[in-house]
């Protein structure tokens, strides 16, 4: 009984393991596209560099490759210089940028992909520490 109750411990907590791993990648669809945020650091902290990773994927799940990614870093509600970092492509439809978030508080990325004919723009809202 008391092995059982270990088991169901660890599963607990690999679970909320699982669950706040899950919260890391934030996704949006737009147009028939989706796109996924990653961050490395996962919890961003004002004046350090950050790897704003956008994954893009097409309405069939084809990775979308050869887009133009523009990022646009803004706090809502407060009027910020701007902080707009492009993106280079890194292969299998993943594009990557270096930002830096200048203030700590709540930050809105917006990605705007130029995609053939199609342009699609992606809001993310996150806090940075």
């Amino acid at each position: 009984m008391r092995r059982v109750g270990i088991v169901l411990s660890v599963l607990a907590l690999s679970l909320v393991g699982c669950k706040h791993a899950a919260g890391k990648s934030l996704t949006q669809t737009e147009k028939g596209m989706v796109a996924v945020l990653t961050m490395s650091p996962t919890s961003p902290v004002m004046m350090e560099p950050v790897a704003l990773s956008l994954s893009l994927t097409g309405p069939g799940g084809e990775t979308i490759k050869g887009a133009q990614v523009f990022y646009d870093l803004t706090m809502p509600g407060m009027v910020m210089p701007p902080n707009q970092p492009q993106a280079r492509e890194e292969g299998q439809g993943v594009y990557l940028a270096k930002a830096t978030f200048t203030m700590a508080g709540e930050w809105r990325v917006e990605a705007t992909v130029s995609y053939g004919k199609q342009m699609a723009t992606f809001a993310f809202d996150l806090s940075v520490e």
